[in-house]
């Protein structure tokens, strides 16, 4: 952590924060060899890795790391939230292999959902 001059407020160096958002992204794709993903829950995961939701997880230490029983078991849990919350959205994607703004914002909103009823933001 840095502190600025002109503040109190401490300031996360560039380093630091590019090793969490990149053990964010390893939590996100992380995936035993029998396991198979939707693009759909692809995109969950990578939308809460890229928008910095396992971030606090992240800071806990090693038992939310990529691989892990607690990370694989929050990351599975978050994608079950979101499919039980916008199915329809999750269906589209599925079926078009695309997804629009609007089903950006949707999922987005569910992550959200998900880390604020766990406690896990």
């Amino acid at each position: 952590m840095v502190t600025r001059k002109d503040s109190s407020v401490a300031c996360e160096s560039g380093d630091a924060k590019q090793l969490r958002r990149q053990e964010a992204f390893l939590l996100a794709m992380y995936q035993t060899p029998e396991q198979t993903r939707t693009l759909s829950q692809e995109c969950v995961t990578l939308i809460a890795a890229s928008r910095g939701y396992f971030d606090k997880l992240l800071e806990e230490g090693q038992m939310y790391k990529a691989g892990s029983a607690k990370g694989q078991e929050t990351v599975e849990g978050l994608i079950r939230y979101v499919e039980d919350r916008a199915k329809d959205v999750v269906a589209d994607i599925d079926e078009s292999l695309e997804m629009s703004l609007e089903d950006l914002v949707v999922i987005e909103n569910a992550i959200k959902a998900y880390f604020a009823q766990t406690g896990l933001e």
